[in-house]
């Protein structure tokens, strides 16, 4: 293998780039392998690359030195689905420690850089490796926080839904309300991925919107300041990024910038709370694999049941059937009104259970809805509000705030 192929660019270093020392781990599939692309990272500034085989390296190693590994390099073939298995066990080991993933891909790989970000890389480096690129993935890795530097990465919970009407953003309004009042100190942030009717900021009666058609524009921008400039601040401390105030096409995030922005979130706050669209688009995968928790929100009526049943097919399918993902039934003491269906009916259509119930309260959703201020804020000790506070608690632990001592049953309290 020559060096030619792996680096195709003859420019001299850069030292304006001012880059600080970091130590990536490089990991190869056999020793010959590491020659060529030692040669063509040698001329990017900053960087201090050891060489490993892949063989000879468990993943505990970086558990062992977590404080010496900044970024873990793997040089990769996605023709193996080894290699997606590899990437995604080493995610939950680097994130432990703030250590970065960079996955190597060839330039012709078709999907391969992709695949490298659904399984959980921080970014992919494309071979063969162009100096210019690569001094820009190594300086940007090199502005971010690291794990030990801001705390642990925080929480990110998704609220998805697969029909309109399920009521899956006033779910996510009113937890991230819910967790920005827990006091966790790095805060709460919401992002309304809905890009073309997301209603997040009309719920909480934000008059002014975030940026995000400058992130759309200029993806390359987006950084810890620029993160910070995008958030709306609401009265009670939430930080939102609020959905662009015409609609554009889904389309219009990439894959790689939703990863990078919820990687910023992580490091920035305590939780993230994610509320999606109701379509699946190209990036769905890749917030559901960085997800802590996923609340899949639905009415318990025919359609939905078989919208419901029909998706999580789909994530079997799409290697996403492991994800912490939760069946949340809305208005869920109604069964046998407005078409809504017994529980027993339901649980047998999707074929699984339901995992939580919030109970209906329409009086209060309503009014909540039109003074643009959370049902939680206006009722926090009731039914509404106790259901999300304890639903929350209950998958992501005391830690984000005290259980409450009030249960409720599928149709009331308990």
């Amino acid at each position: 293998m020559t060096t030619q192929g792996y680096f195709d660019s003859s420019l001299p270093p850069d030292p304006s780039l001012n880059l600080s020392s970091q130590k990536v781990l490089l990991l190869v599939r056999k020793e010959r392998d590491s020659t060529p692309l030692l040669a063509a990272l040698k001329p990017v500034d900053g960087i201090d690359v050891q060489v490993l085989k892949r063989s000879a390296w468990p993943l505990t190693e970086v558990e062992g030195g977590a404080r010496s590994v900044d970024i873990v390099l793997i040089d990769s073939d996605f023709g193996d689905q080894g290699d997606l298995s590899f990437v995604r066990e080493l995610k939950s080991t680097c994130e432990a420690t703030g250590s970065r993933i960079v996955v190597l891909a060839d330039r012709e790989g078709g999907a391969g850089a992709l695949q490298a970000f659904r399984a959980g890389a921080d970014d992919v480096l494309l071979k063969p490796i162009n100096l210019a690129e690569a001094r820009e993935v190594f300086s940007r890795l090199a502005a971010l926080p690291r794990g030990d530097e801001s705390g642990s990465p925080g929480s990110v919970v998704v609220f998805m839904h697969v029909t309109g009407g399920a009521g899956a953003t006033t779910c996510a309004v009113n937890a991230a309300y819910a967790l920005s009042e827990s006091g966790a100190s790095r805060g709460c942030c919401l992002l309304d991925l809905d890009l073309q009717f997301g209603s997040a900021a009309n719920l909480l009666d934000m008059g002014c919107s975030s940026s995000m058609q400058e992130l759309m524009n200029d993806p390359a921008r987006l950084d810890r300041l620029m993160l910070e400039s995008l958030m709306v601040r609401h009265p009670t401390g939430l930080q939102v990024l609020t959905a662009p105030r015409a609609p554009v096409p889904l389309s219009g995030l990439r894959s790689t910038t939703v990863s990078e922005l919820l990687r910023l979130a992580k490091a920035r706050f305590a939780h993230v709370v994610v509320d999606l669209p109701v379509a699946l688009t190209p990036w769905t995968d890749v917030v559901l694999r960085m997800a802590t928790q996923i609340y899949l929100v639905t009415p318990m009526t025919v359609p939905a049941a078989h919208r419901v049943a029909r998706l999580l097919s789909l994530m079997r399918q799409q290697d996403l059937g492991h994800l912490p993902l939760k069946v949340v039934v809305n208005r869920g003491d109604s069964a046998g009104k407005g078409g809504a269906i017994a529980p027993g009916q339901f649980t047998k259509a999707i074929g699984r259970a339901i995992d939580h119930v919030i109970p209906n309260d329409y009086g209060l959703v309503l009014q909540s809805h039109n003074q643009g201020t959370p049902a939680s804020r206006l009722k926090p000790q009731g039914r509404f509000a106790q259901a999300i506070k304890e639903m929350l608690a209950a998958d992501m632990g005391a830690s984000a705030f005290a259980q409450t001592s009030r249960k409720f049953a599928l149709f009331g309290r308990l």
